[in-house]
């Protein structure tokens, strides 16, 4: 019986030892744990009102009136652009326009001065594909203007930026279009 009793005894106290070792937990009922989530609202709102109609020659270029957009969520971030679409028999391009082709660029610029064609540069382009706006992306490297507030990167919360667009008409062709430009805001990380 003594060693029956020796055997349990060794037993309880290796499954002690064991126990201690392995930082075995013990928990408790009603642990409580606070979870904190801080909520991001990431929002634009274009404060322009209607469409911006432009007619231009063959083979030339023009500049829009602006389109006002505004940061109105509660974060500062930065705005991206894309051509979201197209009605009409003319296609988008980033090269010199040919035959039925049309090119657009964006500027965010100083709202009381409409760039001129000469401002915008080759990292303004718009695709169909989102692109964020940067210090030097939609904004033109060798700005002469007023630049603070004027980038549509790191904008505010309640701040709001110019868009304007130079459209290059296609060099010959038939037709016309209808291009859907989209801003979108990102949140800055």
């Amino acid at each position: 019986m003594s060693r029956t009793i020796n055997k349990i005894l060794a037993f309880k106290l290796a499954t002690a030892i064991a126990l201690l070792v392995s930082g075995f937990a013990f928990g408790a009922d009603n642990v409580s744990v606070q979870v904190v989530m801080t909520l991001q609202n990431v929002s634009v709102a274009r404060l322009s009102d209607g469409a911006l109609n432009i007619k231009v020659s063959p083979g030339t270029s023009k500049v829009t009136d602006r389109s006002i957009y505004k940061n109105d969520g509660n974060v500062a971030v930065h705005f991206a652009i894309k051509i979201a679409g197209t009605n009409g028999n003319w296609t988008p391009v980033i090269t010199v326009p040919g035959a039925n082709q049309y090119r657009l660029s964006a500027l965010w610029h100083q709202w009381d001065a409409t760039p001129a064609v000469a401002e915008f540069q080759d990292n303004d382009f718009l695709t169909t594909d989102y692109q964020t706006s940067t210090d030097t992306k939609y904004f033109n490297d060798s700005e002469t203007h007023l630049t603070d507030g004027v980038k549509g990167n790191n904008v505010q919360p309640d701040e709001e930026r110019n868009l304007f667009i130079r459209l290059d008409a296609p060099a010959s062709g038939t037709g016309s279009a209808t291009a859907e430009v989209n801003v979108s805001a990102v949140a800055v990380p």
